[in-house]
């Protein structure tokens, strides 16, 4: 019997050690793997943080867009004036040189206007 323990203890002792061992590769692969994963990790954050900098720096205030809203209103209204006011010179033209046609029409100096 004792041989059989002895036997027993053998065998055990030579699991331990390769479970032993097993398991310190599994701990080391577990830990060369999560510093790859944070090195990963913090790359990226890295990476966005720069772009959220960038995103930061172009944007602009609300006070700023009401402003250029404001302006881009004043420019369409000072357009839009300017447009009506062409057009009303247009028209009045076209009236004052009707009326000349209608007018010589009338003293018969055209005669061949319908």
């Amino acid at each position: 019997m004792s041989n059989d323990n002895s036997e027993y203890r053998v065998v055990g002792d030579t699991l331990n050690k390769i479970s032993g061992k097993v398991l310190t590769i599994v701990a080391g692969l577990l830990i060369s793997i999560g510093t790859m994963a944070y090195t990963d990790i913090n790359t990226r954050l890295s990476s966005l943080e720069e772009k959220a900098s960038f995103l930061f720096q172009d944007k602009i205030s609300r006070g700023e867009f009401v402003e250029q809203m404001n302006q881009i209103r004043r420019q369409n209204d000072a357009m839009k004036s300017d447009i009506l006011a062409r057009q009303e010179g247009m028209k009045s033209d076209i009236l004052s040189r009707l009326d000349l046609i209608l007018k010589m029409q009338q003293k018969g100096q055209f005669s061949n206007v319908p």
